[in-house]
Order: structure tokens, then C-alpha cells, then sequence
């Protein structure tokens, strides 16, 4: 169904919800589930004005990337693709049977042109699986504003399949901290009297936010206190990208960031290359990756790789569980897995009695928004690994 614009060419956002109507989807301001009309008077309440745009949703390129700042700062949990597929198969079985979204995802436009979701991350991952162009709800809106139109949509509902976790809150509210501590200007080594008033203002906004809170004041002020800790100790934390190492936009972001030191090179882990076997390794020990690649090289499918007519090449893809890390987490893991692989490199027996030749290339991809990729090659003469950089020739 075509919608019919008014005469004027930016309608209110009165007609845009008729439009909605119009498409056979539920408009947020009369919408059952409490999130979307908090988010609807949300809009209203700032004169923020709506429209509507429909999206490719085969096309990544129409969205920012999984490591953008946007993700970061709207993204309302921690991982918001990993452990969904259960959520996502629904959507898709009521797209089957309805062939529409009853309601609509929320995004933002960029400064770019890129749209960043708000609202409806697994109905976007939905619509992509289903091939479907989709109507998107468009906010023009400031950074601050989207922020906040992302946690009105996220409080616990009795409908939830997927429900907020305290890891959720953790993460998201640091970056509702962060804006407030820019308001103010103050500094992380804040005092006393600050944080006692940083302390209150993130309450009130969780808990206006999340009810189940509201009566459980202890439980709420140790969420607070893991926000605010961050900042307190001058700690670092890293967020891990919203993209899980299972999903098949895995070897896409790899191969993005991949190029920035090999531009004429591909990731591509489906693909055999016919000089290069390509590994991937996301297992939480090494011992866990070196069992599977003792495997790949017991396959006799891979005997090039074993007689050394194949270059060993490694992604290894660093992973938290829990949500934020800290960054020297992260940087204790990266030489840790240095050691290891170099270790792997000159063992005695892989090299002397199998004639196992050395892992050429190690790649660490940016699993974690401010943090960048790491690159790393063999050098036969030294026997270790060296650091490459991008755009290195």
C-alpha cells in the first residue's frame, strides 16, 4: 500500500502515525505495549518530528556499522544479536503468516547519511533474513535524544521474550553518566558531592525507566555503583560490538577491517584460496584453539596446508560474555595470545617431528568499540611475531 503524503512536504507527526495506519502497522502513540507510547509522548513532548522511509534491508551499507560510535551510544544491551535467534525466528514465522511488521523499527540518520537503529534490532535482523523492504520510522533528533527514545523502548515488559539484563542496564546507563558528566563538566576523579549527585540523577533515570527497581533500593544502588565505578577508579571499559562471532556477518566485519592492511586481500572463511588456508578461532582457551586446529591439520582434505604448499593465516576473535571489559583486560589478552601462538610457532616436536610450519599471519579484529584491530606476521629470522600496521606497504 502506497502512503499518501499531505500537501505539505513534512507532515506532523499525526499524519505520519495515520501513514503508519495506513501500511496495515500499529502507530506508536496507540500501541499496547506502554514502551512505544512512552517513546510516541516522548517525541511529542520535544517537538521532535517523525517520518517514514522505506528501507532495503539486504543493503548493510544503508546502516552504520556494528563498531560505529552510534551503536555504542544506542545499542541498550550488550550483545543484541547473540542468543536472539529463538526471537528473530518468530518475527520471521509472523512475517510469513502476515507478510508486515506490526510495528515499525525506529532509526536515526546520521551525519553521514547512514540510518543507526533505536528501536527493533531484532525485527531489522528479521527483515534482513526475509529479503524484505520494510518502512522504517525516521527521528530527527539529536544524539541525546535517540539515547534516550533507546531506553524508553527497553524496559521489562510481561511480554518480553528477551527481557533487559542488569549486565544491559550496566552498560547503557554508563553512557546516560557520560552525558551527564559532560553537561557538567566535570572530570572522572570527580568529588564526593559530585558523585553523590551523579549517584541520584542515574536512580532516578533507571528507575523511572525500569520499575522493578523502584521499590528495591538496594539492588538498584549496587547497579549504580558498578555504573559509576567505572568512572571512579578511572577505569577504562571497552563494549563489545552488537555482532556475535556465530552470525554471518562474522567474515564482513573481519574482512572490512582485514583490508585496511591487506587491501588486495579477502576474508573469507567459505572461500578456499588456493595459497592460503583461512582459521578462525573464538574459543575462550588456547588450548581449546589449538585442539581445533590440530583437527584441521589430521583432515587429509587439508594435507596442503600440512606440507607447507598452503600459508596458515588466524582470526582471532576476542569475545566477553559479560559486557563491558576492561580495556587492560583486553590488552593482557592480546600478548597472551601472542605468547601462545608464538609458543605454537617453535614447539620443538610440531616443527622437527611433523615439519609443521609456522602459523604465517595473526589477525585480532576490533571485537570492541574503541579499540582498534591488531595485526600480526611471522618472521622466519628472528622466529616471532612482527606488528603490521595499516596501510603499511
Amino acid at each position: 500500500m502506497s502512503i499518501q503524503l499531505c500537501s505539505h512536504s513534512k507532515p506532523t507527526n499525526s499524519e505520519v502515525y495515520d501513514q503508519i495506519r495506513n501500511l496495515g502497522c500499529v502507530p506508536p502513540s496507540a500501541d499496547n505495549d506502554g514502551r512505544y507510547k512512552n517513546m510516541a509522548a516522548f517525541v511529542d513532548r520535544y517537538s521532535i518530528s517523525l517520518s517514514l522511509r522505506p528501507v532495503d534491508f539486504t543493503n548493510d551499507y544503508l546502516f552504520v556499522p556494528d563498531n560505529h560510535h552510534y551503536v555504542d551510544v544506542l545499542q541498550p544491551r550488550v550483545n543484541n544479536k547473540q542468543d536472539r535467534e529463538e526471537q528473530i525466528d518468530t518475527i520471521l514465522e509472523d512475517l510469513k503468516s502476515t507478510g508486515k511488521l506490526k510495528k515499525l523499527p525506529w532509526v536515526m540518520e546520521t551525519p553521514e547519511g547512514l540510518l543507526a537503529t533505536i528501536s527493533g534490532y531484532g525485527r531489522r535482523a528479521a527483515l534482513k533474513k526475509a529479503e524484505m523492504t520494510e518502512h522504517v520510522i525516521v527521528v530527527d533528533c539529536t544524539l541525546r535524544e535517540a539515547h534516550e527514545l533507546a531506553q524508553l523502548s527497553n524496559p521489562r515488559t510481561a511480554e518480553d521474550v528477551w527481557p533487559v539484563t542488569e549486565h544491559d542496564i550496566i552498560a547503557s546507563y554508563r553512557q546516560t553518566a557520560l552525558f551527564f558528566l559532560e553537561d557538567k563538566e566535570w572530570t572522572a576523579s570527580f568529588t564526593k558531592e559530585q558523585e553523590k549527585e551523579l549517584s541520584s540523577y542515574l536512580k532516578e533515570k533507571i528507575s523511572n525507566h525500569h520499575i522493578q527497581f523502584r521499590s528495591n533500593h538496594t539492588r538498584l544502588g549496587n547497579i549504580v555503583n558498578k555504573i559509576i565505578e567505572n568512572f571512579r577508579l578511572n577505569k577504562q571499559y571497552l563494549r563489545p560490538v552488537a555482532l556475535s562471532e556465530k552470525s554471518d556477518e562474522r567474515d564482513k566485519l573481519i574482512d572490512a577491517q582485514y583490508k585496511e592492511y591487506f587491501p588486495k586481500n579477502s576474508w573469507d572463511t567459505s572461500k578456499p584460496y588456493s595459497n592460503v588456508f583461512q582459521f578462525f578461532s573464538s574459543a575462550e582457551t588456547f588450548a581449546n584453539t589449538k585442539q581445533s586446529l590440530d583437527t584441521v591439520y589430521e583432515d587429509q582434505k587439508n594435507n596442503d596446508l600440512y606440507n607447507g604448499k598452503k600459508e596458515l593465516h588466524i582470526v582471532q576473535w576476542i569475545k566477553s560474555k559479560q559486557g563491558n571489559v576492561l580495556k587492560s583486560t583486553v590488552d593482557k589478552k592480546v600478548e597472551s595470545l601472542l605468547k601462545d601462538y608464538r609458543s605454537l610457532n617453535i614447539n620443538a616436536r610440531r616443527v622437527n617431528d611433523y615439519n609443521i610450519r609456522p602459523a604465517k599471519r595473526l589477525f585480532i579484529p576490533s571485537t570492541f568499540a574503541d579499540y582498534p584491530s591488531r595485526c600480526f606476521e611471522w618472521d622466519m629470522q628472528i622466529n616471532d611475531f612482527v606488528e603490521k600496521f595499516k596501510n603499511q606497504a
